[in-house]
């Protein structure tokens, strides 16, 4: 199989890393022997660019990183932004307004910085105003404790910014309470890993028959639609198995990927 494949997509949370956040050793070598027969290997999540560039140096992948679900393509080799989609800041104070007025709590997504809202579970800078953001803000993650604030500002978004999306609401367990907490994520419209590997492929010159993806949550379907093999984990959600061209034997925490590629390779 991999003898057609030029590029393989990853993702990180669920799917490379395990439960700790951490890359084995067994999938740092996979990756590193991909790399070194001239195959792509890069890594895509909804995590900051930085945290994406820190985990592709440590597994020795290609240097080029997708990162907040596809708002930012950024190659960390040659320090070249190949794409980026930028939130209007009019929305953008829309967004912080209302989720100020209804216990909602913000973190926006620069190429390289995050800042939040007091309340933010993430860590970032914590700012007052939005006269502090010092950059342009790519992705907004949301948060509250109640599942109906956040459904709230779906419906105020959808009514008035067409072309904004709100999607991948989680229900995520708090820290520091028995209850949990509800995020979702904000981006343009159409603004997708999918979407953004297209970019790559067009970058690099590959054809979407020579790429390969591996992943583990809805946030993945739009990559399983560019690329032409896609591998679902075991440990994942079950419509994007069903969706997969193969399932993992093995789960993220069982060295997953580096056991189905290590058949091929």
């Amino acid at each position: 199989m991999l003898d057609e494949i030029k590029i393989i997509f990853i993702d990180l949370d669920g799917t490379l890393l395990n439960n700790k956040h951490e890359i084995s050793t067994r999938s740092i070598e996979i990756i590193k022997k991909l790399v070194e027969k001239g195959i792509y290997v890069i890594l895509c999540s909804g995590r900051s660019t930085s945290d994406i560039i820190q985990k592709s140096q440590i597994a020795y992948a290609s240097p080029i990183v997708v990162a907040n679900n596809g708002s930012i393509v950024f190659d960390y080799e040659k320090n070249f932004k190949i794409y980026e989609s930028v939130i209007d800041l009019n929305i953008i104070k829309d967004i912080w307004n209302f989720s100020l007025n209804n216990n909602i709590y913000i973190t926006f997504n620069s190429t390289f910085k995050r800042y939040k809202t007091k309340g933010s579970t993430k860590q970032a800078f914590i700012i007052d105003t939005l006269e502090e953001l010092e950059d342009t803000v790519t992705q907004i993650v949301v948060e509250s404790p109640y599942a109906k604030n956040i459904a709230n500002l779906k419906d105020f978004i959808e009514k008035k910014y067409p072309n904004i999306e709100m999607k991948n609401i989680w229900e995520i367990p708090s820290v520091d309470s028995k209850f949990p907490i509800f995020e979702a994520d904000i981006s343009n419209k159409f603004n997708n890993k999918g979407n953004s590997i297209k970019k790559i492929l067009e970058y690099l010159n590959i054809e979407k028959r020579n790429a390969m993806s591996f992943g583990d949550q809805i946030n993945d379907l739009e990559m399983f639609d560019v690329c032409g093999t896609n591998i679902a984990m075991c440990n994942g959600n079950k419509i994007l198995k069903q969706k997969a061209n193969f399932v993992t034997k093995y789960s993220n925490n069982q060295d997953g990927i580096a056991k189905f590629i290590e058949k091929y390779l």
